[in-house]
């Protein structure tokens, strides 16, 4: 079947290479976009499909389901590439796959050379128009229940059709254009005087799983909010509603509303109660060595809070804070330690992702007379500019194996080197 698709690829316009497992899959799209600068708001343009929450592009073919995308109406399908000559780099940043036997299928390391461009036809239809007509925060428990009057949480809006046509409907917002003076903004719409933080990814689905918006087919309905500085009220921001859009769930906009108050602004204060060094064998088993993948457990007093695993980004970090890490381990020092691309013999990237473990450690500050790791600075749980990328690994060394003794580097001689324009 691998062999069969490759060779579809390749005749209807794709290119494809394989890798290493030569892996192709079937995918199961949820929903439905058009992208088009030129006709915000039509029912027409680059036909995009929202499949485990990115976006992606679709091969023309026969096979595409058309007529359902389009509500059983007349449409024209062509490709993007006529209509949209000027983004094509845009078009190709979204992973492309293609129908085949009534089937989607998605090829890794493959790329398309065509793209659907659909348009429905409109003339006697009846299309909603649609305004915002509220939102709020939303944090869910450990039981999946929203709590009741929290002033942070993933920003869910409710939209109403002025027509009539369609029942209410509630999403998220992508953080797209979103800026200081718009967070305000709604924060003040909420009943809040102002925001205290917003962002999206990570923390956005410390509220509000991935898993829980899959599952219950939460869509983004709005994208690109544009506040100009006079602005005085969120709902005279522009913004694109219901109109489709280019973002991902990661994208989801979550925000902290301060009424001014100290108690809705105290952040819980996140400790470090235990870390590991992780190396997993084939089986996703610890191998339990003095070398792996660093990893923390953090918790916070307050009881609304459960103890979280995560990772340590490298930033900040360095020879001393490696010693100390590893001496808070039950060994000397540390032998050597890193992050990428050795970081994921450790742990594979994939295991980190079906867990959702998150990045719970960045910016790690130890100055020259610090003597315990947990005395160093650090953000613990308050957001990071980091990937899984760097993710910090260690080996540490109790000094007497062979295998971990410390380099004994000792100088030899010294040059002093002035090199001219012929590099001489």
């Amino acid at each position: 079947m691998r062999i069969l698709i490759g060779l579809v690829l390749v005749l209807l316009g794709c290119t494809h290479a394989e890798d290493d497992e030569g892996r192709c899959y079937q995918v199961y799209p949820k929903r439905w976009h058009f992208l088009d600068p030129n006709q915000p708001g039509e029912r027409a343009g680059l036909l995009l499909a929202e499949i485990d929450g990115d976006l992606y592009t679709v091969l023309p073919g026969g096979e595409n389901p058309y007529k359902e995308i389009c509500n059983g109406t007349d449409y024209i399908a062509s490709k993007a590439e006529e209509h949209l000559p000027d983004h094509d780099e845009k078009i190709q940043q979204f992973p492309c796959f293609f129908y085949e036997d009534g089937a989607a299928w998605y090829c890794k390391n493959s790329s398309c050379l065509a793209h659907a461009y659909l348009m429905c036809d409109q003339g006697d239809t009846t299309e909603p128009d649609w305004e915002v007509s509220g939102g709020h925060l939303v944090w869910l428990d450990d039981d999946g229940e929203a709590k009741e009057d929290t002033p942070e949480g993933l920003l869910i809006v409710y939209l109403e059709d002025r027509n009539g046509y369609e029942e209410m409907i509630g999403g998220t917002v992508c953080d797209d254009g979103f800026d200081d003076h718009a967070a305000n903004l709604v924060c003040q719409r909420l009943g809040y005087k102002h925001a205290a933080d917003w962002g999206s990814e990570p923390q956005n689905q410390r509220y509000v799983p991935y898993s829980a918006l899959e599952e219950h087919d939460i869509p983004i309905l709005i994208d690109n909010v544009r506040c100009s500085n006079e602005t005085t009220n969120i709902m005279e921001c522009e913004a694109d509603v219901a109109k489709g859009h280019d973002c991902s769930i990661s994208e989801n906009l979550w925000l902290k509303c301060s009424s001014g108050d100290d108690d809705d602004d105290t952040e819980p204060e996140w400790e470090i109660e235990n870390a590991f060094l992780v190396w997993l064998d084939e089986n996703e088993e610890d191998r339990e060595g003095p070398e792996g993948l660093l990893v923390v457990h953090v918790a916070v007093n307050n009881d609304y809070e459960q103890m979280k695993v995560g990772t340590v980004c490298d930033n900040g970090f360095n020879d001393h804070a490696a010693n100390l890490a590893c001496q808070k381990l039950g060994y000397r020092y540390a032998a050597d330690w890193g992050s990428e691309p050795r970081n994921r013999e450790f742990i594979p990237l994939s295991v980190l992702e079906k867990y959702n473990v998150t990045i719970a450690v960045d910016d790690v500050r130890c100055s020259n007379g610090t003597t315990d790791i947990l005395e160093c600075e650090a953000k613990i749980m308050e957001g990071h500019d980091c990937s899984h990328s760097e993710d910090l690994w260690l080996k540490c060394s109790s000094g007497d194996d062979d295998d971990d003794k410390k380099p004994d580097w000792e100088l030899i001689d010294a040059n002093l080197i002035w090199m001219n324009e012929y590099e001489e």
